[in-house]
């Protein structure tokens, strides 16, 4: 090779380790296509909440925290989702993301008159069989067949995720 041609090589080569090395960080997790219908949701009421049973329904699984000011701005609009299409087989799922204060999730979750379930990860194990939550707010959306089909990072009021929302619901 020639001595022009050899140092852009490396380059080219660096580059395609960095590219490499930024989707497996950034953008595999997520499209992390975890089988979370087999999942267990412990609720803040003492309830737990079986995903399997949920098969057949359109499942929006919000992770959210009560310190994020776009997570409790959304808190609304999700209820309002929820009343609006739950009779065309519509859950929500309010998931306070780990190091969430119980309390501080229950009382935003009250002022926002919020009845969806509502769980607190502490554990983490909700965040980990999602893929990963990079920021707040996150929405997991869950087909009938109890597929993940999409991970928006975003307020829900968004047009990106209430199309993907609305196009499950049409599924039968």
């Amino acid at each position: 090779m020639s001595k022009t041609v050899w140092p852009m090589a490396k380059v080219a080569i660096i580059a395609m380790i960095g590219a490499f090395l930024l989707w497996i960080s950034l953008i595999k997790p997520m499209l992390h296509k975890s089988d979370v219908a087999t999942t267990s949701i412990p609720l803040v009421n003492g309830k737990t909440l079986d995903v399997t049973a949920l098969r057949g329904k359109v499942v929006v699984l919000n992770f959210w925290s009560p310190d994020c000011p776009p997570c409790i701005q959304e808190l609304p609009d999700l209820e309002r989702l929820y009343q609006t299409y739950r009779a065309q087989g519509l859950v929500v799922v309010g998931i306070a993301t780990p190091g969430s204060s119980r309390s501080r999730s229950l009382a935003a979750a009250a002022m926002a008159h919020v009845t969806y379930p509502l769980s607190v990860d502490q554990s983490g194990i909700l965040t980990r069989a999602v893929g990963g939550i990079m920021v707040t707010p996150t929405q997991v959306i869950i087909d009938r067949e109890g597929r993940v089909i999409d991970k928006y990072q975003g307020v829900v009021s968004g047009e990106e995720p209430m199309d993907e929302i609305l196009r499950a619901l049409q599924q039968k």
